[in-house]
């Protein structure tokens, strides 16, 4: 008996898969719906049809439509301007051995997004990989379904994707033509029409309620949106470098659409000059960055002082990667406490570094690993820009340990001051309560 007649694949348990993903996103600190964005227009502006970025945000648009499908929520994303799911139509099985084989080119879009974890290997690092499964992720019942009209032979091709059980199935060979119109009708119970332009869908059904809320608040003028809750500001933080360059990204709730546009403070970010309107500004460009023997370039540093304190989730120096927001490299790197509130900062790699960084980025894209290669380099730039600006602005560094200790004193100073306004005891007073406050215990 062959020895190898033994072996069986190792049991998964794919719907356990899946909710890991979705802790890793919510652990980031961002949240299912700011990733669940990210990802989505991640893998949208990786399958343009034009490479140079500038150019094709004059003719690549994504959009976000929130609707109903047999009564529940729903939420459809597609992208133009963009290749569609291109390459052979195979089987599972053909996938697969082509995978074993190493014949899966970056060419085979649809087989690498029908398999787990293949890259898509399209212009956009890492789309259709890992973060593929959040959009199973965002569903109450892992359920999604995914249309595409190809670029290259018009060809449509439709499929889904749900749990049976805990396995994750989809069709063995996705539906091609007048079968995958009805499918896609059918499926969606004709809230959907088939794509008429080249590009890439994907609806997610059973929408949880936390994205769906966060969709509802960008139409809400009276909520208290940020870029914590906002579906809008979410995508505003993470692609405000493509829509700075006119890309066109719409989102849709009944009658409603927006564009999204930006606004401040990111706008004025991006756009101030030093001793403008009160912002000052410190910028360098084509710094060296020394890793083992090779010489990189940081293509852009940038930092930032505004005249007001700006938004928690922009005190920070991060890196733009494929023009995407990643998320911050300045841990334990403190600004000045007289500016912290209002400082932040960005840096722009050129292509090779950024092949170099990504190594470190962790698998939601929100942040590094700081002891992985070129990290401690660009930190150690960072640091020194810092110190230079601050000189610049008359303001000597500070040790981590009298930053922290700052910022304790920042933060209990208004404890102080909503303890008074409720008229609880401080370490001052006890402040009259305000009428307009209620404690609820």
């Amino acid at each position: 008996m062959d020895i190898n007649s033994q072996y069986v694949n190792m049991p998964q348990n794919d719907l356990h898969q899946i909710e890991q993903v979705v802790r890793e996103y919510e652990g980031s600190g961002k949240g299912l719906a700011h990733g669940l964005q990210k990802d989505a227009i991640q893998n949208g502006f990786g399958a343009r049809l034009i490479e140079n970025e500038s150019r094709a945000c004059k003719t690549w648009k994504f959009a976000f439509e929130l609707l109903e499908i047999n009564g529940e929520p729903a939420l459809t994303f597609w992208d133009e301007g963009t290749t569609g799911l291109t390459g052979d139509i195979l089987s599972v099985e053909e996938i697969e051995r082509m995978s074993a084989e190493g014949k899966l080119t970056p060419e085979q879009n649809l087989s690498r997004f029908l398999t787990r974890f293949e890259s898509g290997g399209n212009l956009g690092a890492g789309s259709f990989g890992r973060g593929k499964l959040i959009f199973q992720g965002a569903s109450k019942t892992s359920s999604i379904i995914c249309d595409s009209l190809r670029s290259d032979d018009r060809k449509y091709i439709a499929f889904d994707r749900k749990i049976v059980g805990t396995k994750l199935v989809q069709q063995r060979v996705p539906l091609q033509g007048d079968e995958a119109k009805e499918f896609i009708k059918k499926a969606a119970n004709s809230a959907l029409m088939p794509l008429a332009s080249s590009g890439t869908r994907i609806t997610i059904l059973n929408l949880k309620d936390e994205i769906a809320d966060a969709v509802k608040k960008s139409f809400n003028p009276t909520d208290d949106n940020d870029y914590s809750n906002d579906f809008i500001k979410m995508i505003e933080e993470t692609w405000w470098e493509i829509i700075k360059f006119g890309a066109k990204i719409y989102v849709k709730h009944r009658e409603n659409t927006r564009l999204v546009e930006l606004t401040d403070p990111l706008k004025s970010i991006a756009d101030c000059r030093d001793n403008q309107n009160g912002y000052r500004v410190y910028s360098k460009e084509l710094i060296p960055v020394v890793i083992g023997n090779e010489t990189y370039r940081i293509k852009e540093l940038k930092y930032v002082v505004a005249p007001n304190p700006i938004d928690e989730d922009l005190r920070e120096i991060w890196i733009q990667r494929k023009r995407m927001k990643i998320g911050s490299i300045s841990k334990n790197i403190n600004p000045h406490y007289t500016i912290h509130k209002r400082f932040c900062g960005y840096l722009v790699l050129e292509p090779k570094l950024e092949e170099i960084i990504l190594l470190a980025e962790g698998t939601t894209h929100y942040g590094f690993n700081l002891n992985r290669k070129g990290i401690k380099q660009i930190r150690d730039i960072i640091r020194t820009e810092l110190d230079n600006f601050q000189q610049k602005l008359g303001l000597r560094s500070i040790s981590p340990e009298s930053a922290s200790r700052q910022d304790m004193l920042d933060a209990m100073k208004e404890i102080n001051e909503a303890a008074q306004n409720l008229g609880l005891l401080t370490e001052f007073s006890i402040g009259p309560k305000s009428r307009e406050i209620e404690v609820d215990t």
